[in-house]
């Protein structure tokens, strides 16, 4: 289908989006999980600052290696590199793991790109299912390399995408310079084919419900179909959410709908599974984070004031903020500027602790 943004459309600025629902890599057990094929891109500003900073204290490390025969990935190897390696730092801030994650990046005929483990790991049956988690997060969560010297996660990427729609940032951890209106963010890309390499993949079918088999994911464990929708039912996730988790119809390791269907207001969620806008950032949420919890990856508490990444909260802290805040480089609320906002901003963060 050809799909345009309304808002823009009134300005002479309407693009073309082409809607697209993931691709499963169909087995007979679960060898091998699907990756998602995610959404097409959009254009506009859904989502401008994230729900709050990440650190860089997980013991979890990333690598990359790719499979380029043709040499097509070659011009863009260095930057991918960065970029992956920056969107599984970007979840190890928030986990409590372990392992050393090597990424196989590739090439395949899909028209934007996807992400998944490699292999998958027992750990239990539920309701008559043998339930399997993803390999990488098994490796994060125990240390535990399950599938030894060969690499641990896939992000696959469509040619046209990588070379005409991707915008690669020149600082990916940073995430300061202006995404062009008319590119999609790289990082945020990653970031979202991560949350597929960790937690967001499975085996239910998209459109019905039923699985191909006695066996299904940790995130399929939690899934329910109501005959008309899919929703999330994991307790973490639905604290964060107040409410069952509205997953996409069609392409239901995702979160959101568009209207009618429940669940518009997540749209701007980093693992939507509708649209990504240009000229945007996406950011991993809490809720996002939920879903690893229930997924059963090992969450840090929330210390936004520990910036020496010791896990707790203290007078080192605050010193290491003072020094940073008269050097004109504490921009703590993430709007752009070091000003008393972020003082004020620290200073609640600090007395409030670890959650």
């Amino acid at each position: 289908m050809i799909r345009c943004i309304t808002s823009l459309c009134a300005l002479g600025a309407c693009m073309p989006v082409l809607g697209q629902h993931m691709i499963s890599f169909p087995t007979p057990k679960p060898a091998t999980t699907p990756p998602s094929v995610d959404r097409p891109p959009g254009v506009g500003n859904p989502l401008a600052a994230p729900p709050r900073p990440g650190t860089t204290r997980g013991q979890t490390t990333f690598s990359v290696t790719f499979i380029d025969p043709t040499g097509e990935l070659a011009p863009y190897a260095d930057a991918i590199t960065a970029h992956v390696q920056a969107a599984g730092a970007a979840w190890a801030s928030y986990i409590d793991g372990l392992g050393s994650i090597l990424v196989q990046v590739r090439l395949e005929p899909v028209p934007t790109a996807g992400g998944r483990s490699t292999t998958s790991v027992f750990v239990g049956t539920n309701a008559g299912f043998n339930v399997f988690e993803q390999s990488t997060a098994h490796e994060i969560r125990t240390g535990t390399d399950p599938n030894g010297a060969t690499h641990d996660a896939e992000i696959i990427l469509g040619l046209a995408y990588l070379q005409s729609e991707l915008w690669f940032d020149p600082d990916p951890a940073a995430r300061t310079a202006p995404v062009p209106i008319n590119r999609t963010d790289a990082m945020s890309v990653f970031i979202h084919e991560f949350g597929h390499v960790l937690a967001f993949n499975g085996w239910r079918d998209n459109f019905d419900g039923s699985f191909p088999g006695d066996y299904q994911s940790t995130f399929d464990r939690w899934s329910t179909f109501t005959g008309d929708d899919f929703f999330f039912l994991g307790t973490a996730a639905q604290d964060v959410y107040a409410a069952p988790v509205p997953l996409t119809f069609g392409n239901a390791t995702h979160l959101g709908n568009d209207a009618p269907r429940p669940g518009e207001d997540l749209l701007p969620d980093l693992m939507n599974g509708v649209v990504f806008y240009r000229g945007s950032r996406y950011f991993i949420s809490d809720l996002d984070l939920a879903v690893l919890a229930d997924s059963g990856l090992p969450i840090r508490p929330v210390c936004d004031a520990d910036l020496n990444n010791d896990g707790t909260v203290g007078s080192q802290d605050f010193f290491q903020f003072l020094t940073a805040f008269f050097s004109g480089d504490a921009d703590f609320n993430n709007d752009g500027v070091t000003s008393s906002q972020d003082f004020f901003d620290f200073l609640a963060a600090f007395f409030a602790g670890c959650d």
